[in-house]
Formats: C-alpha cells, sequence, structure tokens
C-alpha cells in the first residue's frame, strides 16, 4: 500500500512539473522563430517545435510536421478559401490547430501553452497560467473586423488550452467547413465585409467557437490584465488605453524592461501592467532581437 501510495504521490509530483510545455508550430525557416524558441527557453523547461524545416533550428525538440499532419490533410479538401491573403498561407493557418491536436493527443499531452512563432516570452507559462486558468485562455480584443462578434475578437496566437477543448475546436472547424449551411454562413461573412483587407481566417473560427462554446466552457482572456500582468495581442496596437512610440520607422507600444520583464503603461489604469509576452506581427516581426531579453 505505501508502495502505492509512494508511486501515485510520484506521478502527481512529476505532472506537476512536466506541467505546461510551451509549443510552436512553423512551416519553414525564418531567423526571428529561432529568437522566440531561444527566448522561451530562458523561462521555460520544456518548448516543442512542430517544423517542415527539422534541420535549421535548434537547442528544443523537433518534431515532423509530417508525422501529425493526418487531419490537417483531411481539412484541406474541404477548405473553402475566403481571404485576401495566400491560400496556402491562410490553409495552414488552419491547419496548424489539427497538427497541433494530433501531437498532443499523441504524445499524451492533456494541456499546453501555445505560441505563435513571433511572439518572444518573458516568464514561466506555469505561473502565468495561474492568473487565468480556465479551459482555454485566448488573445481577445476589440474590433470591428470580419472576425468579431459583439466588437470581441478571438486569436489563438498566444494561449493556453486543453487537448479536450482542442480536440472539441478541430471538430467544429472541421464540421464549420463540411456542413453546406454554415460553409454558406462563412461567405456571407465573407461577402458583406466592410473592410476588404479582412477575411475568414483561423481568428473567425475562434471567435465563432468562443461565441457557440461560451455556456460550456470557461474560456479566459490573455489580454485584459488580471494581478497587473496580461499578455500583449499586438506590438502595433495601443488597444485604447498604451502610450505607443516610434522604433525603427515602426510606431509600437511603449516598453519599459524592469529586470528584464516587459512593462507598459496602461493610461486608463494610470499605471504600468507586466506583459508575459510581446506579439511582433507583420512588419515588426524585424524588431524581435531587439527586444529579447
Amino acid at each position: 500500500m505505501k508502495n502505492i501510495v509512494f508511486l501515485y504521490t510520484f506521478f502527481c509530483i512529476w505532472s506537476v512539473a512536466r506541467a505546461l510545455p510551451v509549443i510552436f508550430v512553423h512551416r519553414g525557416y525564418q531567423p526571428y522563430v529561432q529568437v522566440a524558441l531561444d527566448q522561451a527557453l530562458k523561462y521555460n523547461k520544456e518548448v516543442f517545435l512542430i517544423t517542415d524545416s527539422e534541420t535549421k533550428y535548434c537547442r528544443v525538440p523537433i518534431f515532423s510536421i509530417d508525422e501529425y499532419a493526418d487531419l490537417a490533410k483531411k481539412f484541406a479538401q474541404h477548405y473553402l478559401h475566403l481571404s485576401p491573403n495566400p491560400h496556402g498561407f491562410e490553409l495552414f493557418c488552419i491547419q496548424r490547430w489539427f497538427i497541433l491536436e494530433e501531437f498532443m493527443k499523441k504524445k499524451h499531452i492533456d494541456r499546453c501553452f501555445y505560441c505563435d512563432s513571433d511572439v518572444l516570452l518573458y516568464g514561466d507559462v506555469n505561473e502565468a497560467v495561474t492568473y487565468f486558468d480556465g479551459d482555454v485562455a485566448l488573445l481577445g480584443s476589440r474590433s470591428n473586423g470580419l472576425s468579431a462578434i459583439n466588437g470581441e475578437m478571438l486569436s489563438g496566437g498566444t494561449c493556453y488550452i486543453k487537448q479536450a477543448v482542442l480536440g472539441d475546436l478541430v471538430d467544429f472547424i472541421a464540421q464549420t467547413y463540411a456542413d453546406p449551411k454554415r460553409r454558406r454562413d462563412l461567405r456571407g461573412r465573407f461577402e458583406n465585409r466592410h473592410n476588404k483587407r479582412h477575411g475568414i481566417c483561423d481568428m473567425t473560427l475562434f471567435t465563432l467557437f468562443g461565441h457557440e462554446r461560451e455556456n460550456i466552457y470557461d474560456i479566459r482572456n490573455l489580454t485584459k490584465p488580471v494581478g497587473n500582468t496580461c499578455f500583449d495581442h499586438h506590438m502595433r496596437a495601443d488597444d485604447s488605453v498604451y502610450e505607443m512610440e516610434q522604433v525603427c520607422g515602426m510606431m509600437v507600444k511603449k516598453i519599459t524592461f524592469r529586470e528584464k520583464i516587459p512593462y507598459g503603461y496602461n493610461m486608463v489604469a494610470k499605471r504600468a501592467v507586466r506583459f508575459w509576452c510581446l506579439h511582433f506581427q507583420g512588419g515588426a516581426k524585424k524588431l524581435m532581437p531587439l527586444y529579447a531579453q
């Protein structure tokens, strides 16, 4: 009996210690991806990369996309391209969630912290999620864009998610593209959009999923400060509350580092807020080496 109790206690301690891996999914080689990986490793013990460029990156366990792409390939058969972005780009942005879900299932990972490859982390995600713990924690922002519902847009660009919830999400995505009525709804959203720069993307699907499952799952918003901390969803967006400055000819959030941790001044709350990450979308990627600490 004592041996059983010991083994159970050991397993619980091991599970907590292993707790939350940081996972990146990226296709192709870009130098900024290694910057993101190295930054994540400074604070997190388990950082994984799923990629098709296995020989190009280093210092983290690397897994081949092809080994976890069965569901993603099946989804491609039903994908309907409704975006001004290139077909391959937009398709893969959605397929990565199928790849991540298959990876987590095969590796018996019950929850993870996913990061876009242009995100710099500044802390242990196991500590960070104690502020935002739920079934799933996503980036949220006010928006009038195509992805928004009631003005709220959800993104998985940086997210904490349980495998069971991710499984439900990819089933939802697959059904959305397979069901004729849902496909018509997507097409209608695209054809009636006001801003021609927007299209149907994974943010649209996250937002629709969040709207339909809000009474089922505890969905948290990583961009809303909790305990004076939050996650940045876009360095080039002021979120109507943060001070901005010009860096290398680009307007970005004004960041002050305290012991290598980034803070932004929230003009509404009238205090500096700690960022667990900074997200360098689009052209801001070139700034990543400047902000790596």
